[in-house]
């Protein structure tokens, strides 16, 4: 039984958070329920969105929508940025490795396609990139040898070049 919590919904009457997609937010969205005191279910579900989509929703409001760049608003883009990483960890630490570097891709590519994550940067200082995870030991070699390396240079050289 799924009940809904009053005035609460997944995306409270929008059609979706800025720059992304209603279908993928619903697709990515971690189920959870609450529980009582005792800790025990009590029917009510709900679905939380995604942490890198949380944070990709933050830095287009900080470019797009006014009043999203004052203090409150830039703090929880940096919580964003902080939360997105623990996320991946997450992924590590139950093994599924595949996705914890499928996520790190997608930071990536945030980063280097996605008009927003590169003018917030630029404007106040809050980089995506922090959200990729490249230290881990268990992480393939590979990645962390070789593929994060080339990440951050790829990142470096088309920031160099939106800044000329």
């Amino acid at each position: 039984m799924t009940r809904k919590l009053p005035g609460f919904g997944l995306r409270q009457g929008l059609d979706a958070p800025l720059g992304l997609r209603a279908t993928a937010i619903d697709k990515t969205a971690i189920p959870a329920e609450i529980l009582d005191a005792t800790g025990k279910p009590t029917g009510i579900l709900f679905r939380i969105m995604h942490p890198l989509q949380v944070m990709e929703s933050r830095f287009h409001n900080a470019m797009t929508l006014p009043g999203y760049d004052s203090p409150a608003a830039l703090k929880q883009l940096r919580l964003s940025v902080a939360c997105a990483p623990e996320f991946i960890h997450d992924m590590i630490d139950s093994s599924r490795t595949r996705v914890a570097l499928t996520l790190n891709e997608r930071v990536f590519t945030f980063c280097l396609k996605d008009r927003d994550g590169g003018a917030v940067d630029a404007k106040h200082g809050v980089d995506p990139f922090d959200a990729v995870v490249g230290d881990d030991d268990r992480l393939p070699t590979l990645f962390r040898e070789t593929g994060y390396p080339q990440m951050q240079r790829e990142l470096a050289i088309r920031r160099a070049k939106r800044r000329a």
